[in-house]
């Protein structure tokens, strides 16, 4: 072969040669950092009290692993964010606040195991004896999973005025309560002895609640099942109430 032809395969063959060296070098860099360049690891999107140091055994108090769940998935990108209560426990709430706006467009909490509220009294506060789970200011948010809210509620009634007239008439909690929420949905739980009103939506739009049982026992006082109160396009469906009759 001419020595002409020669040194001009080598001028064409040099450059491709360069540059697969060059992309070679750059694959293995990124496998070393424990990536590959090309994707990044998807979002976590569901978030489990378990992972937080929730315990699950109905007596350990479990309220800062809800709320750091509810934390994580709220400032999550993940759509939609999930924070799951597992079946098969029962995690032990004090009073609790989750509040949005989040940064997931969405955030479902399913409830399947049992949330059951603290039989102490004083762990609600005198300035604050009305509430126990409380959302607020959360947009498309969905409760569900077929789970128990129970509000431990004999630990109250035995407290109240419409019980023993001797005693004053004090305020207890509503178990669950939304406030300032849109596009919301909670379907599917069972509402158990709840310390008095079962459910509260104030102040929030569009609004579905459907497929809800909510019991307690017919002497229980002021165990109503939903307070509808400042809200627009709210829809009850499929729900079966069947409280307390002492008001």
């Amino acid at each position: 072969m001419p020595m002409a032809s020669r040194a001009l395969q080598l001028v064409l063959v040099a450059p491709l040669l360069l540059l697969l060296s060059l992309t070679i070098a750059i694959e293995a860099a990124s496998t070393s950092n424990g990536t590959t360049g090309r994707s990044s690891a998807p979002a976590q999107s569901v978030f489990s009290v378990d992972d937080y140091g929730a315990v699950g055994d109905g007596a350990h108090d479990d309220t800062k692993a809800l709320a750091n769940a509810w934390n994580a998935a709220c400032s999550s990108s993940s759509q939609p964010a999930t924070v799951l209560v597992p079946g098969g426990k029962c995690y032990l709430l004090k009073l609790i606040t989750l509040s949005g706006p989040c940064k997931s467009s969405s955030v479902v909490v399913s409830v399947q195991g049992t949330l059951v509220a603290s039989p102490d009294r004083s762990d609600w506060s005198e300035d604050d004896t009305r509430h126990w789970i409380v959302f607020r200011g959360v947009d498309k948010l969905t409760v569900n999973g077929g789970g128990t809210v129970d509000g431990n509620g004999e630990a109250w009634w035995k407290y109240s005025c419409k019980i023993n007239k001797a005693l004053p008439c004090k305020d207890a909690p509503t178990a669950l309560s939304f406030h300032d929420c849109t596009n919301l949905r909670v379907t599917g739980l069972n509402f158990l002895n709840s310390q008095q009103i079962h459910m509260s939506v104030e102040d929030s739009t569009n609004v579905l609640l459907s497929r809800l049982s909510i019991t307690a026992p017919e002497t229980s006082p002021n165990t109503d099942g939903i307070h509808i109160t400042r809200s627009q396009d709210v829809q009850v469906t499929n729900c079966k109430i069947k409280t307390g009759k002492l008001h």
